[in-house]
């Protein structure tokens, strides 16, 4: 026999929405900045601009949290705009890349590993030839985006419906310390 949990109190559920918005913006804040910074140093601007797009999604669900604190329950909205400038912003990043895979750069790239005196000799024993690598770097290349994406949708999604599904418990919450 299976005993279903009774929900949590409103008070308790808006602590957990709370906790949870502070260390997912810290680390879209921290995580992305440091991405951006490093991007930066790297001369990459795409992959900056990404970092600060990405950036902003953190900004955006510390700002629904502090609304939160403040007692106003439209916060919670801007904690699920989080998610979904978030995703989407991903989601552009992982179609951009599936688009741009460049066979002549990655080509350039494991030429050199190819031919050293370590990697040749095996894959003529294993009768690879680099044509073959070349195929299976691609197939590498696009199933990792494609798991990005997929995470991403599952991760942002996720916490979206779950700042969703706690707007009521929230708004009580909120609610109840006005009254007091």
């Amino acid at each position: 026999m299976t005993s279903a949990q009774p929900p949590l109190p409103p008070e308790e559920t808006l602590r957990r929405v709370l906790r949870t918005a502070r260390l997912d913006g810290i680390s879209l804040l921290v995580g992305s900045g440091l991405l951006a910074g490093a991007s930066l140093l790297f001369g990459d601007l795409t992959g900056a601009g990404i970092g600060l797009l990405i950036c902003t999604s953190g900004a955006v669900e510390l700002r629904g949290r502090a609304l939160l604190q403040a007692g106003q329950a439209r916060g919670v909205g801007w904690l699920i705009a989080s998610q979904a400038w978030l995703l989407a912003c991903v989601l552009v990043y992982v179609l951009w890349q599936l688009n741009s895979y460049n066979p002549a750069l990655a080509r350039e790239l494991i030429q050199p590993a190819l031919r050293s005196a370590l990697i040749e000799p095996l894959l003529a024993a294993a009768g690879l030839t680099e044509a073959d690598m070349l195929r299976e770097v691609r197939s590498i290349y696009l199933t990792a985006y494609m798991i990005a994406g997929a995470l991403s949708f599952g991760f942002q999604g996720g916490l979206a419906l779950y700042y969703r599904n706690r707007r009521a418990a929230v708004t009580a919450a909120l609610a109840e310390r006005e009254k007091h």
